[in-house]
Order: structure tokens, then sequence, then C-alpha cells
């Protein structure tokens, strides 16, 4: 005798070689997640560095090497004078459009930003004092004989100690050609 029992056992068809199996497909996921982000971060790294090797030179700039776009900004938006030359130009701002910046001219040392221009004619700078901060950078702290101070963060690895030693051989060449004084005349002298 046969014993046959009312619930059936569910046929399932043969695995077929045509059917994709559910195990590579999973992997598939998996490194779909994982190389997407990973090839955004690779692209987008990528096109900075290009960017960035493309552009104008960063930094502080001395006369020999300014940037076109600087002399261009500097012109257009008439901060220097036809009579003044460039000694030292850092452009504070990450994509160089000189919106922010520092200049040293033969006479002047000027901080230009959107809002307001500021300017110190080499003659009446006092003294100069010089930080080096690890985050900022280094730090020009300028002081006039009127007590106005005018300071200058220049950041970390873009040549500060340049722009330091421009600013400090203009003045001592302004202070010096103002205390030279004319010879005296002979004639003065005489009884």
């Amino acid at each position: 005798m046969q014993v046959t029992s009312s619930h059936s056992q569910p046929s399932y068809p043969e695995p077929s070689h045509s059917q994709p199996h559910s195990k590579p497909r999973r992997r598939f996921h998996r490194w779909l997640w994982l190389g997407l982000p990973a090839g955004t971060i690779t692209a987008t790294t990528l096109g900075l560095l290009i960017a960035i090797g493309t552009g104008p030179a960063g930094g502080v700039r001395v006369t020999s090497n300014l940037e076109p776009y600087a002399v261009a900004y500097l012109h257009n938006h008439d901060l220097i004078t036809s009579d003044e030359t460039v000694i030292a130009y850092y452009d504070a701002t990450i994509t160089l459009n000189g919106r922010e910046a520092a200049i040293l001219t033969n006479r002047r040392l000027i901080y230009h930003r959107p809002s307001h221009t500021t300017s110190l004619p080499l003659d009446q700078i006092a003294y100069i004092h010089h930080d080096t901060d690890h985050w900022i950078g280094d730090i020009i702290q300028v002081v006039a004989h009127s007590g106005e101070i005018m300071v200058i963060e220049i950041a970390p690895l873009n040549d500060g100690p340049r722009f330091l030693a421009a600013l400090e051989n203009q003045v001592a060449r302004v202070k010096a050609q103002s205390y030279t004084a004319p010879a005296p005349n002979a004639a003065q002298f005489t009884p």
C-alpha cells in the first residue's frame, strides 16, 4: 500500500545556464557603490589639479614675474598711478582674480578689497612687525606714524618672506632718500 500525502511538494524548475544568478549581481552592486564615490573623488581631484596647473601662478609675485591678469586688474581698477611701479603683489583669493590683494609699489603699500582699498605711503611707515602662524601663514603688521595699522596675511607656502623683504627694502630706500639732505651751500657759511 502506498501512502500519499495531501500536501504535495512544490516543484522547482531546474536551474538553467541561461538564467543569471543573483550572487554576481550583488557583487556588481557592491563594486558600483564602492567605485562610484571613489571615481567621483578621483575625477574631482584631477580636475582641480588641471585647473590649478593651467591657471595663473599664485603666491607673492614681484615685478619680473607679475601675472598679466594682475596687471590688467590693477590698471582697470585704478589701483596704481602711472608713475608707480609694482614691486611685490600677493593675491589673497583662491581663484586668483585680484579682488583681494596686497600691493607694494615704489611709493605705497596698498591692501585692496572689494569693499574698500587702504593705502599707506611708504614714508609714513613707522615700523613693521612680522609673525608666522602655522595655519594662517605670515602675518605682517605695518604701523604708520599716525598709529594706523595695516595687517597683511599671506597664506602658508605662498612666499610671505619675499613680500616682507621687498617691503622692508622699499621702506629703507624711502627713509634713506628722506634722510639725505642736500649739501650745504658754502656761501651760507661765510661771515
